[in-house]
This record gives structure tokens, sequence and C-alpha cells, in this order.
């Protein structure tokens, strides 16, 4: 008789597996290997990996939600990111993060007319329940509301932003 797969201790099973959105998306578009894999990874949690650009999205989501749309937030956390690239005091690895977080900064400054950011009434949503499609939890976390009241009044329509900032192909 075949021994049970011992799991490495990092590595544990989810008892009740759910998807994210993203990887919902990601799923609907792959080739078929991939979408093992994409299953595979929702059924077994493995090691936290760190995430990256927090700093410059908190600061791209503060500025959104602000119905003002202070510059102010953005130009502060550029300045504190400049400073810690800079300083010899950070490891390498956090250096390159607040480089790339400031190249975020300046691409979004850059494209926020574009993406008719003044315009949209854009705020922070509270943390949504997993909803259940087809028989299959998924769950959504997105950056911002766009409507004009959260939560919405019966019948009105909302949308979500997902800032998602990334080199490869977002589904």
């Amino acid at each position: 008789m075949a021994k049970p797969i011992q799991l490495h201790p990092k590595i544990r099973e989810r008892k009740t597996p759910r998807v994210a959105a993203a990887a919902l998306a990601e799923f609907i578009i792959s080739a078929p290997d991939r979408q093992d894999d994409l299953l595979h990874d929702q059924r077994f949690s493995s090691a936290f990996v760190t995430p990256k650009y927090t700093e410059a999205l908190r600061a791209i989501e503060s500025f959104c939600a602000d119905v003002r749309r202070p510059r102010s937030v953005l130009e502060t956390t550029r300045k504190a990111l400049e400073t810690k690239e800079k300083s010899e005091t950070f490891t390498p690895a956090q250096r390159e993060e607040a480089t790339r977080c400031k190249e975020l900064l300046d691409t979004f400054s850059l494209r926020s007319n574009g993406l008719s950011v003044a315009g949209l009434p854009l705020m922070k949503p509270d943390d949504l329940l997993p909803m259940k499609i087809n028989g299959l939890d998924v769950s959504v976390w997105p950056s911002l509301f766009v409507g004009t009241t959260y939560p919405p009044r019966e019948g009105e329509k909302v949308g979500m932003v997902f800032i998602r900032p990334q080199k490869r192909p977002d589904p």
C-alpha cells in the first residue's frame, strides 16, 4: 500500500481552497498545463512571498481615494523612497524595491490623466467576503471601487479597480 505524500513543513493543504479573481482570470486564458499549476497553487499554500510595490501602491490608492486628488501624497512618498534608495542603512533588495516603487509613482503621475483618474468617483473598499460563482469560492481584493456610494445602493452599478503593476501580461 502506498504511503501518503508528506508535504514540506512550510507547505500546508487548504481544506477549503478558494481562488482569487486574478488567478481565475489567468486560469481562463491559460493552457491546460498552467491551469493545473494554478489549481495546485490554490489548494496548497507555500511560503509567504513578499508583495512588490507596496509603498507605491499605498500612495496611489490613498491619492485616488481622496476626492481632492492631492499630489502631495505622491510627492511625499516619492521623496521618502528617494531617501531610502540612496541610504546605505537599507539592504540592496530594499533599495532596489524603493527604485521600482519610485518608477511606478513616476509612471502613474505621467499616465493618471490618460486613465481618467481625476474624473472618477473612486473610494477604498472594505474587505469583501468570498463570492460563490458556480460553486467555487472566489476571493476579490480590489484596490478601489468606482461608484458614487459604498456600499452601493440597491440596483446601482459599481466597478472595481485592480492595480497590478507587473512585467508579464495581465489577464
